[in-house]
């Protein structure tokens, strides 16, 4: 799952597309992606997106139909609306505009972090996941497979702390695409936790991303004076999100 390039058109496609020195009409309704706002764009497949808005909304996109264009690695999208408003209507579309393909919006939807992050997470199961700096309109390198979204560098933790059967864990936001801590659920049970005073995050492809993909793990490194069983020094972690961010 790569973060395409990003073109961001708000253009006269139509006689009633709005012109660029023209008042802009509000929103049609709330829940309506600002096409213009377009931070950052994931395909997820053939047929469904996600997209960040540069004020941290998320939204999940489906496709009238699939559309392959979208996971090609040369592609550069463009989400053509009317007014640059996209809502789940008629004449919404995401647009190559290396080859013209355009591929028709059927429905959208905003997406809470959790949500979000599970998406993507899904999307790139098993895929080799490398965290990379996120620039508006830049194209990550090849074979980038996770974001600042629904992941954190093990490197960029600053501390932690137990919140019932979860963590929660500050990094350093500037390192983390503007996030200051994220919640790490568990896959199990952790008796030990409680009483550790230091632990560590372990990526299940040893690269230092956690995910909350198969493998991805916090060790127990330090729990005071009584042992700890071999089989409660390590808990599986199930899923990453996001839950702080610095003020845009």
């Amino acid at each position: 799952m790569f973060l395409r390039s990003l073109l961001l058109l708000s253009c006269c496609a139509y006689s009633s597309f709005a012109l660029a020195d023209a008042p802009r009409a509000p929103a049609p309704t709330p829940d309506c992606l600002d096409a213009r706002q377009v931070d950052r764009l994931y395909p997820v497949s053939p047929w469904q997106l996600a997209v960040v808005q540069a004020d941290g909304r998320r939204f999940r996109v489906e496709l009238d139909s699939a559309c392959p264009v979208v996971l090609e690695d040369a592609a550069k999208l463009s989400l053509l609306s009317q007014e640059g408003w996209a809502c789940g209507g008629p004449r919404e579309f995401i647009v190559d505009a290396n080859t013209g393909t355009a591929c028709a919006i059927a429905a959208l939807a905003p997406a809470d972090a959790r949500e979000f992050a599970a998406l993507l997470r899904e999307a790139g199961q098993g895929d080799d996941v490398r965290l990379a700096p996120l620039e508006v309109k830049a194209k990550a390198p090849r074979g980038f497979r996770g974001s600042h979204d629904h992941c954190f560098a093990a490197r960029h933790v600053r501390g932690w702390s137990e919140s019932g059967e979860a963590l929660e864990v500050e990094v350093a936001a500037r390192r983390s695409g503007g996030n200051l801590r994220y919640r790490v659920e568990l896959d199990e049970t952790c008796p030990d936790l409680g009483r550790a005073i230091t632990v560590a995050f372990r990526s299940g492809t040893d690269n230092g991303v956690i995910c909350g993909h198969a493998g991805d793990r916090v060790e127990l490194m330090d729990v005071g004076l009584i042992p700890v069983a071999p089989l409660g020094s390590r808990c599986a972690i199930r899923e990453v999100f996001p839950i702080a961010q610095v003020a845009r």
